[in-house]
């Protein structure tokens, strides 16, 4: 949804080339035009540097907008070959890749080499992480609030889950399903919370079985998190190296009216206005919040529909389609 929504804000006639670790794409984008080249084959970084100099000689034009989940290898690649993007507009979001910069000055030489030798700047998706970047010395930095996927939100499909009416329905997906797994449920008697039953999307076995733990260990589509993303009572997230990091779940369950169980720092301090959930700081909060939600039950109908709409509009496609298309 991410890469669908980002393509479709691009409304001028740019280059979009995005990366990450499952496959790259470099479009031209003019309009409704758009033209991929590429998807990832081979090895991930030669396949970088090939396509991004391919569509670099191929797409003749002034804007370039850079999402890619490495923070070395297209500076380095820009600097190299600098006389290419001489009078160029050039602007990296920096989505997951912000904490490397962050804890090491080593590794920002790339992009600070870039952002003096040409016209770069940087997009951070959420408020916390354009904050680090200006206190780093990136002061080309803009904040565009990581867009919701509420357009998508139609299409739900139903999925094999249970959410029993009589207990409140939290749901862990994806690297929250493994943290919690891994790192939270060892620690504590999930047992104890009778009432709180724990949708668990985790392809590998929980040793013990627990009676208020129902796992899923089947992939699910898009749809089909819709649909449980409208149906549970709350979703997870943990707290690990989350201070500078957007999450596009957040955003999933923002776009599905489903409230949220989160740490009070990072992207998830940004909806705490909205009332749209219940924030946690650490192990210990976390537990002192799961045993009252055990006694008080309060599901995902007692939060008012306003915060979701707050929410909702403060990260809508249409303010980042705005926003993004004044910077680059």
């Amino acid at each position: 949804n991410f890469n669908s929504a980002l393509i479709e804000s691009l409304k001028g006639n740019s280059v979009l080339f995005y990366a990450n670790s499952s496959h790259i794409d470099s479009l031209h984008v003019n309009n409704t035009n758009l033209r991929p080249v590429t998807e990832m084959k081979a090895n991930w970084a030669l396949q970088v540097v090939r396509i991004f100099l391919k569509s670099s000689l191929t797409f003749k034009k002034k804007h370039y907008l850079i999402a890619c989940s490495d923070n070395y290898i297209l500076p380095i690649l820009t600097v190299l070959f600098f006389p290419f993007f001489l009078n160029k507009n050039i602007s990296f979001i920096l989505h997951n890749n912000i904490e490397p910069l962050i804890r090491s000055k080593k590794k920002r030489i790339p992009l600070k080499l870039a952002s003096k030798l040409l016209n770069y700047k940087f997009i951070c998706l959420t408020n916390n992480s354009e904050k680090a970047m200006n206190s780093i010395g990136f002061k080309k930095t803009s904040f565009i609030p990581h867009m919701n996927f509420s357009i998508y939100k139609k299409i739900a499909k139903k999925v094999n889950i249970e959410f029993p009416a009589n207990m409140v329905n939290i749901i862990f997906i994806g690297r929250q399903a493994k943290f919690f797994v891994e790192k939270i449920l060892p620690k504590i008697n999930i047992s104890s919370f009778n009432n709180l039953n724990f949708i668990i999307l985790y392809k590998e076995k929980i040793p013990h079985n627990i009676s208020n733990i129902d796992q899923i260990t089947n992939w699910i589509t898009n749809e089909e998190l819709n649909f449980s993303l409208s149906k549970a009572d709350y979703c997870f997230f943990h707290n690990h190296e989350v201070k500078y990091r957007p999450s596009g779940v957040l955003l999933d369950s923002i776009s599905n009216n489903c409230p949220v169980i989160a740490p009070d720092y990072g992207h998830f301090s940004e909806t705490q206005e909205q009332k749209i959930g219940l924030y946690y700081k650490d192990i210990e909060t976390l537990m002192d919040l799961f045993e009252k939600l055990n006694h008080s039950q309060s599901k995902r109908k007692d939060y008012k529909q306003e915060g979701f709409v707050v929410a909702k509009n403060q990260t809508s496609l249409d303010n980042f389609t705005k926003k993004i298309n004044s910077v680059i």
